[in-house]
């Protein structure tokens, strides 16, 4: 699991974006790696996934949940945040000719700004 910050960068969190870069890294290693074995190795960089962990975030952090959520929905040209099923999806054993691939999923964040 990488992020799909490692391609836009986020302010003060050098250690978090070099830690997700060198998940990228590691996957096409590990997949040259497994290749012989028939196991597949990919990364996913997700944006941001309205999980349960990303709701408690915003309770806790913010004074207005709505208001926060609806400045991360910004950074994305999807009409909703991502959900679980998004990232599952893109895990699938239907996507069993993707090998060594890092798999954006973050609603457009990285495709470029929706203003």
């Amino acid at each position: 699991m990488s992020s799909a910050n490692v391609h836009t960068g986020l302010v003060r969190r050098t250690a978090y974006s070099a830690t997700k870069g060198a998940t990228l890294a590691m996957t096409k290693s590990m997949q040259v790696d497994y290749a012989p074995y028939n196991l597949r190795v990919n990364a996913l960089l997700p944006g941001t996934i309205l999980a349960l962990f990303v709701g408690k975030y915003l309770r806790d952090s913010y004074d207005n949940p709505e208001e926060a959520k609806d400045t991360l929905h910004q950074r994305q040209l999807a009409p909703e945040l991502g959900g679980s099923k998004d990232i599952a999806h893109a895990a699938s054993d239907e996507a069993c000719y993707v090998w060594g691939s890092c798999l954006i999923v973050d609603g457009g964040t990285t495709a470029g700004k929706p203003y």
